[in-house]
């Protein structure tokens, strides 16, 4: 990833030169942008040394464990909250944290906060670390004078998150284990035991059950075929699972997600969820309306929801209501669009945000556990007949044989 070197300003007098790492100019004016900036000059540098001398810290694209910065969060909140300042409280978490990345980078933010920077200024050189939504409720806790209490929040909307989707894996690890276990059962059978008893059966001249001729055909397949199979099954699940698809082939996903029967209104308050527990805690901190909206947009994975929620936030620019804006919504329940015009109207937004959240989280909850109940059963059965169907079709020809 190439470095850059940008000139901004700060206020009518200040002026701020720094040199980080970013993917393309444009993530830099957006990195600027965050940090309250205006840019003057941005050039790509060609080392790792700034025009000041200083070594440019190169680990902005270093990644770190979700559950790590939840519970940097949460220290550094209760640190503040004791009354200690916020260069001691950077160390001692420093001293305790397990990670040696996470060392560097919080040793990063103590150094230039003793130069005298904010913390929303230095945390925009660690994308990977603190995303957009971090550093816009750190600015608004230090515009405030509460810091701690911006932390706090931060720690805790990450908990609920981490919480959230920590149910829907358990629901979903059962029954995957159940398939993979299943697939692998049949695999092994159909490609091992299978040539050995086809051998068998080919020298005895008596007539195969219509069964078990179909067993054959299939393990034939599977024996000579089996590395175009398993190259096919590997060359989906990378297409789907690959993070640079185009635009068109996101809209396409997204739109199959949606319309899934049993499960696209699954997929729809998931995606709800997300976006509104962002969207309080962002209304909640005090950031307005406009502003909240645009950092909640980026948890939407869904590509459909996103783009119906960019559209809101550009006629928003325009003027227009939030309540009304999303009643026209396609992808959004009507009970989302009314909930959202009683908070504009009472001017409790955040309030009204939390009863939609903890609707469909309960809703989803419900779902997940009627899903795993359901799914059990099914798996069961479903893998029982397949094996039971392989294994009749493989005895079936040797009782014939042994009645003879």
């Amino acid at each position: 990833m190439p470095y850059y070197k940008y000139r901004a300003k700060r206020g009518p007098d200040e002026t701020v030169e720094e040199t980080i790492q970013a993917r393309t100019e444009e993530e830099v004016v957006a990195t600027i942008n965050q940090a309250g900036l205006v840019a003057i000059k941005i050039e790509q540098v060609p080392s790792l040394v700034s025009p000041n001398n200083e070594r440019a810290f190169p680990k902005s694209s270093i990644k770190i464990k979700e559950r790590l910065i939840t519970i940097f969060s949460r220290q550094f909140s209760n640190l503040l909250k004791s009354g200690l300042p916020i260069l001691r409280s950077l160390s001692i978490i420093k001293e305790q944290t397990p990670d040696n990345r996470f060392v560097d980078v919080i040793t990063k933010l103590e150094e230039e906060v003793k130069r005298g920077k904010q913390l929303s200024q230095i945390m925009p050189s660690y994308p990977n670390v603190f995303n957009p939504l971090y550093i816009a409720m750190v600015k608004s806790g230090e515009e405030s004078g509460e810091l701690a209490e911006a932390l706090s929040r931060i720690s805790q909307y990450r908990q609920k998150q981490e919480e959230f989707f920590s149910k829907v894996r358990v629901a979903a690890a059962y029954p995957i284990l159940m398939l993979v276990v299943g697939a692998a059962t049949v695999i092994s059978i159909m490609t091992f035991a299978m040539p050995r008893l086809i051998a068998i059966f080919s020298e005895t001249s008596q007539e195969l059950p219509l069964i078990t001729k179909i067993l054959i055909k299939v393990s034939n397949n599977l024996h000579d075929q089996g590395e175009w199979i398993g190259l096919t099954i590997l060359l989906v699940f990378f297409i789907l699972r690959r993070k640079s698809k185009t635009k068109t082939e996101e809209l396409t996903f997204s739109l199959i997600k949606l319309h899934l029967p049993g499960l696209g209104n699954l997929v729809r308050k998931f995606e709800i969820i997300k976006f509104g527990r962002t969207f309080q805690l962002l209304c909640n901190s005090g950031i307005g309306v406009l502003r909240a909206l645009k950092l909640s947009m980026p948890v939407v994975s869904n590509r459909i929801m996103r783009t119906e929620l960019e559209s809101i936030y550009e006629r928003l620019s325009d003027g227009s209501s939030l309540a009304l804006e999303f009643k026209n919504a396609k992808q959004i329940p009507l009970f989302v669009a009314n909930m959202i015009a009683v908070g504009e109207e009472s001017g409790k937004i955040g309030e009204a945000l939390g009863e939609i959240t903890n609707f469909y989280e309960q809703e989803v909850d419900e779902a997940l556990k009627i899903v795993a109940c359901l799914l059990e059963p099914i798996l069961i059965l479903g893998i029982g007949l397949v094996v039971g169907f392989i294994v009749v079709a493989m005895i079936l020809p040797v009782f014939q044989i042994s009645l003879r």
